[in-house]
């Protein structure tokens, strides 16, 4: 069953379970709605890699969270990437970096998605909005 949500010429809109099983699904219809928009390969791996980071830190931290709502708006050449969850607030921003290991037994769980989020996109910003987190990522589609 595809997700509720509507696409509207350079804008989708998904209305998600918060569970990892709609990363799948978000997945899935972000490729049938680019379209002949799609981007390079490099482009699109990257946007992959953006989402899934995105969905799956609120499937996995946000304690509370039930729903999602996925927002891909396409522009010359880049895509904005929208997520809103009704967890707790939590800006994903302000948390601090993991500490610099030099072994895996050394590694800490958590806190390297945020750091790959900023890396692989163009820019990204957090605003709480009417009791709902709004995480969104600027990405290049060249």
């Amino acid at each position: 069953m595809p997700p509720a949500g509507n696409e509207r010429g350079n804008e989708l809109v998904l209305h998600l379970p918060c569970t990892m099983d709609s990363l799948e699904r978000a997945r899935l219809s972000l490729h049938d709605w680019l379209g002949d928009r799609m981007p390079s390969e490099g482009a699109l791996n990257r946007i992959e890699v953006v989402l899934e980071e995105m969905i799956s830190n609120v499937v996995r931290h946000s304690i509370g969270a039930t729903a999602l709502t996925l927002a891909v708006e396409s522009g010359p050449q880049s895509l904005r990437i929208t997520l809103a969850d009704d967890g707790p607030a939590f800006d994903p921003l302000s948390a601090s970096a993991p500490k610099p290991y030099s072994s895996l037994d050394e590694a800490q769980p958590g806190g390297l998605g945020i750091g790959l989020i900023r890396k692989l996109s163009q820019g990204a910003a957090y605003e709480r909005i009417e009791n709902r987190n709004v995480f969104t990522v600027s990405m290049a589609t060249a």
